[in-house]
């Protein structure tokens, strides 16, 4: 059996990285996002004092809310998946719209909007 050359064989290594460069554009993310899962969440605004209104995330990830402010639903969303924040109950006396509600993660999700009106 023939032995490779001394020489090849320590610049093989090297050869295959530059390959791998060259497919990828020179680009390597080594802090990727795959496999990881992000949070959702928001501001509301607008909502009457003592009432409460309904979240949904992906129709089912529900949170409750009875006070204006930051909100972060409780489960995560894996990286590339869409998000969809829709209203399940509105409160009793006002008008709320979701602006921001969708999108496909790539991190934290933090713009979502709720913004209610009294009726």
């Amino acid at each position: 059996m023939k032995r490779l050359p001394l020489m090849l064989v320590r610049c093989l290594p090297v050869a295959v990285l530059c390959a791998l460069l060259g497919a990828c554009n020179g680009y390597i993310s080594l802090g990727s996002p795959i496999g990881s899962a992000f949070s959702i969440g928001g501001t509301l605004s607008g909502l009457p004092g003592g009432q409460s209104i309904v979240l949904l995330n992906n129709g089912r990830d529900s949170l409750t809310l009875a006070a204006n402010g930051p909100f972060v639903f409780g489960g995560l969303v894996p990286f590339d998946d869409s998000y969809v924040v829709t209203i399940s109950s509105q409160p009793a006396s006002a008008n709320c719209v979701v602006t921001n509600g969708s999108g496909t993660v790539n991190g934290d999700v933090n713009n979502v909007q709720v913004t209610c009106q009294a009726r």
